[in-house]
């Protein structure tokens, strides 16, 4: 027997051929895709990776400037500074209302606030300013413009003397001398 091509066979075969070549194309097309888009994302995550390690470095960088800075805004030449007996100023008030010293001393008075003060001779009574200068006191006449300093004396004699601020009623000093 003599075998007859059968057309309907060919076409199938030929058919079923072309479906798998285009599943096999598409197949291959999907993996490609599928491979190239985990790639992608991999990359992603690694510049995603350097890009926070630059934000961490960039912050910890500024955030060495900004110590260098603060630390070298604290440095205080000494060498300008007044030693001996200190008195601090606050907003409109002496921080302590009494302060001893010994004879011969100059008296430090610091501004710790941003307020001004005019610090003199005498002292407040109630509301109403009276200036006076005890025998043996030196002339103070102090001028500050907030957080500043200056000196009063030297105190030569012994005794209680009196020191006000003629801008803040009720802000008295005294001031004695041993």
């Amino acid at each position: 027997m003599s075998e007859h091509p059968n057309p309907r066979q060919d076409e199938t075969k030929d058919l079923s051929n072309k479906v798998a070549q285009v599943q096999h194309t598409w197949f291959a097309s999907y993996a490609y895709l599928h491979a190239r888009r985990k790639h992608n994302n991999q990359q992603l995550e690694i510049l995603k990776g350097t890009l926070m390690y630059k934000r961490i470095l960039s912050g910890l960088v500024l955030f060495g400037a900004i110590t260098v800075l603060l630390a070298a805004c604290a440095i205080v030449d000494t060498s300008t500074m007044s030693t001996g007996p200190t008195v601090h100023m606050g907003g409109a008030t002496f921080l302590q209302s009494s302060i001893t010293i010994h004879k011969g001393d100059m008296l430090n008075v610091v501004d710790d606030s941003a307020s001004p003060h005019v610090i003199v001779n005498g002292s407040w009574a109630g509301s109403t300013q009276k200036p006076a200068k005890e025998s043996g006191a030196p002339t103070v006449n102090l001028s500050f413009n907030g957080n500043d300093s200056g000196a009063a004396g030297p105190f030569t004699t012994a005794g209680t003397f009196h020191l006000y601020c003629t801008i803040h009623q009720g802000m008295n000093l005294a001031v004695v001398v041993q």
